[in-house]
């Protein structure tokens, strides 16, 4: 489970009859994966689909009582109350993508995978869904022309343009070149990176800025195949990440 998204899940309080004791601990990652038990069976069950749907952030308690209501939700019979601390560990690097498309798609998953918490915004909701990137940390619809309402400046995050239109591209890329950022990349050929460019020099956005920016994104290794171009991308910021590392 190392450079992923990890939760440790520890039982705080428990009563009556319950498969796990006080004090017992697991390991869940994004993926439902766990190492350690609290208990087993249908509510250790529980706690992991509901820990890889609601992605909690900071320190949360869940308690539960164990009664008839409950038992009518999940099929478990035991009586009693449990109460778990479910703390995320987050190790990754925060990692925000503007426009949740098929090639967001794929980077939603991969840059996931290789350690970094990904944010999928776009302003359709069909496409900033759990459904469409369900290994991303989490997503936003948003209005690319409120982008920091949304979202915070996070000079220590990354973030990518790859929106479903090239005026959306320049709204986003507009509102971050003027914040210190990490990381600033925008999918696109030379000829539209070029246009969007030069669109931003005509309306007063400097060349100082605009170097910024790393567009085309992606090490270049000549493939248009989606996971292909993904990886290009997820390489080339696992390579700034392990250079500002050093």
């Amino acid at each position: 489970m190392n450079k992923e998204q990890l939760w440790i899940v520890t039982i705080t309080e428990n009563t009556g009859s319950i498969p796990g004791k006080t004090g017992m601990k697991m390991l869940v990652n994004v993926m439902g994966e766990i190492k350690g038990t609290v208990g087993g069976g249908l509510l250790e069950h529980w706690i992991i689909e509901r820990i890889k749907v609601e992605k909690p952030c900071s320190a949360c308690v869940w308690n539960y009582e164990l009664n008839e209501e409950f038992e009518n939700q999940v099929g478990m019979i035991c009586g009693g109350n449990v109460s778990f601390l479910v703390e995320p560990l987050i190790e990754g690097q925060r990692l925000y993508l503007f426009g949740g498309g098929h090639c967001a798609m794929a980077l939603s998953e991969l840059a996931s995978k290789c350690g970094f918490l990904v944010t999928v915004c776009d302003d359709r909701s069909e496409w900033a869904s759990k459904d469409k990137h369900p290994f991303a940390f989490e997503t936003k619809v948003i209005d690319f022309k409120e982008v920091f309402s949304c979202i915070p400046a996070d000079k220590n995050a990354y973030y990518i343009i790859m929106t479903h239109g090239h005026r959306n591209d320049e709204v986003v890329l507009k509102q971050l070149i003027h914040e210190e950022l990490c990381f600033i990349g925008m999918l696109g050929s030379k000829q539209k990176v070029h246009i969007t460019f030069n669109h931003l020099l005509e309306h007063g956005i400097s060349q100082i800025q605009l170097d910024k920016v790393t567009a085309p994104i992606g090490i270049p290794i000549g493939s248009h195949e989606l996971m292909e171009i993904a990886v290009s991308i997820v390489a080339q910021l696992i390579q700034i990440r392990n250079q500002k590392q050093i």
